[in-house]
């Protein structure tokens, strides 16, 4: 093989000291053998239980369980203008199983937050289980009829308006 190819100046200045024709030694390998002397986990791993087969069959049947809960959720039906097929309790069906999703799809997030948090050492769990809980909890506000004003309303028509003082709204 031919290696033509000239090296800036510069690389040589920072090159660590040779090893062998004028190679730089290798490095130790970077990996969790590598941390073993200081490794400060007590023998227990943090990814202890998470498989890539766990996370894939939590994602198809938390993906399955979202499937009625866009149907039977009020977005799609006023994307579309189609109303969701009428059944028993149809009204629940959004919400039962927007809540399946949460806890069954975002339990391990949410128990890697709270070991992180407890551990004072905050990261991706951290992140996401926030991410999924505010989502969830203002899903949860708006079906319960909480409005971002922090209204109850117990109808199905439109929103009341909000207003910066109470005195100063209209009745109705």
């Amino acid at each position: 093989m031919n290696d033509n190819h000239v090296h800036a100046p510069r690389h040589e200045s920072l090159a660590a000291p040779s090893g062998h024709a004028g190679q730089p030694e290798p490095r130790p390998p970077h990996g969790k053998a590598a941390h073993g002397a200081h490794d400060n986990s007590g023998g227990h791993d943090r990814h202890a239980g998470h498989s890539v087969a766990m996370f894939r069959n939590r994602f198809w049947i938390s993906l399955a369980l979202t499937i009625p809960t866009i149907v039977w959720g009020h977005m799609l039906a006023r994307l579309t203008g189609n109303p969701p097929p009428a059944v028993p309790g149809s009204h629940w069906v959004a919400p039962v199983f927007g809540t399946a999703v949460f806890f069954y799809g975002g339990w391990v997030f949410l128990q890697g937050a709270a070991r992180e948090l407890k551990n004072r050492l905050p990261g991706m769990m951290t992140l996401i289980s926030l991410a999924i809980t505010v989502a969830f909890v203002i899903s949860a506000a708006v079906t319960l009829g909480i409005t971002a004003c922090g209204l109850r309303r117990f109808s199905s028509g439109p929103a009341p308006r909000c207003a910066p003082y109470p005195e100063s709204r209209t009745p109705g």
